[in-house]
């Protein structure tokens, strides 16, 4: 069987860590760029001065590129996408303490079948005040036909790897 790999050129595209709060206070997703501003209604947490690291990842899931993260969860992941087309997967994470500056590590793995599509990792710094629900997206195009199976792993400050796990089909463009 001869393997051919397949070019992501879109993985190429800036990778955006976006915390909940950009899109309550006018904050917005501008092609990825970081915005500081909490969520409304969202409890802000004072400043972590341990070194003790506590998060868990609440979702991970395949959302339409260039969409606002849906904090709510009220839309449904993506289930299928055209060829070609990219999206988002869009890790959220739940930080409950980590100190200012943590340094988040996304781990990302994209398998069709039994072989890797795609395997990249990114660091983010949380800045000073990381702690609240943070959304880290992973921009990614697949043009071969099939189901994706993207597994994610996020280690803040060189703690423990937490998983998540999201699939979605790419499917002939229409």
């Amino acid at each position: 069987m001869i393997l051919k790999r397949v070019p992501f050129v879109a993985v190429l595209f800036a990778l955006a860590v976006i915390p909940v709060s950009a899109f309550a206070a006018g904050g917005r997703d501008a092609g990825g760029k970081l915005s500081s501003q909490h969520r409304a209604g969202a409890t802000k947490h004072g400043r972590s001065h341990s070194s003790a690291v506590s998060f868990s990842i609440v979702t991970v899931r395949a959302e339409s590129y260039g969409s606002a993260p849906d904090w709510k969860f009220q839309r449904q992941p993506l289930s299928s996408v055209a060829s070609g087309k990219a999206v988002n997967i869009g890790t959220y994470v739940n930080v409950l303490s980590a100190p200012a500056n943590a340094v988040a590590v996304l781990d990302v793995t994209g398998v069709l079948g039994r072989t890797v599509m795609l395997h990249d990792q990114k660091s983010y710094n949380l800045g000073s005040n990381p702690t609240g629900v943070w959304r880290l997206s992973y921009p990614y195009v697949g043009h071969a036909l099939g189901v994706r199976n993207i597994t994610v792993r996020v280690s803040i400050n060189n703690s423990t790897w937490k998983t998540g796990v999201t699939h979605f089909r790419v499917a002939r463009a229409v």
